[in-house]
């Protein structure tokens, strides 16, 4: 559970400065709440408190060795609990209608502008990578399948890598990608959760 003790860490891990920090974890908070909402997970808020939980309890281990924009961590740990709602969610009767949150709406051109937003970003931020690391995060998720599979293991092959440590600079490539990707749609004050939903 966050104690005051373990919040007062986890707003240091978020920014040296406490105001900003504290504006950091608002927001992060707000995020998962509409992630497990659009999922259509009972009781998104207890979600999100579960992934605060699940992150604090990493956190001296976070604090050591992670680089990068937190809520990035943050995001990756609701992408895996939303699977796990929905999975849990399946197997038991369904309930009412009534009960079920509604997905969060987004208007037409809402949506259309935040995506425009995100492809602006998306091609910006693909263009800030190295030249290797934009030709590497392509060849990565160009196919789907067996073909995925077999590219993997040609590419692992011709860089001279083991597939374990072609996962991990891949890793490093996507998270520097995913970071810049989500600082440009907050300065564009666009729906980030659009970002996730496309990830």
């Amino acid at each position: 559970m966050l104690t005051s003790e373990t919040f007062e860490r986890l707003l240091a891990w978020l920014d040296a400065d406490r105001e900003r920090a504290g504006e950091k974890y608002r927001h992060i908070h707000r995020t998962l709440i509409q992630i497990f909402v659009w999922k259509r997970c009972m009781d998104a808020e207890a979600w999100a408190d579960e992934v605060v939980d699940r992150v604090v309890e990493k956190l001296p281990e976070l604090a050591a060795d992670y680089k990068g924009n937190p809520a990035l961590y943050f995001y990756g740990v609701a992408k895996r609990a939303a699977n796990e709602c929905r999975r849990e969610q399946f197997t038991h009767e369904p309930l009412s209608p009534t009960l079920n949150p509604p997905a969060p709406e987004i208007r037409d051109e809402e949506e259309e502008k935040t995506s425009s937003t995100l492809t602006e970003c998306t091609a910006g931020c693909m263009a800030r990578l190295m030249r290797a690391e934009r030709k590497l995060l392509r060849r990565y998720y160009r196919w789907r399948g067996q073909k995925k599979i077999d590219a993997h293991r040609d590419l692992a092959k011709e860089l001279g890598l083991k597939p374990g440590a072609l996962r991990v600079k891949v890793h490093r490539a996507r998270a520097k990608l995913d970071e810049c990707i989500i600082d440009c749609m907050q300065r564009k004050g666009a729906d980030e959760t659009i970002w996730w939903k496309k990830t």
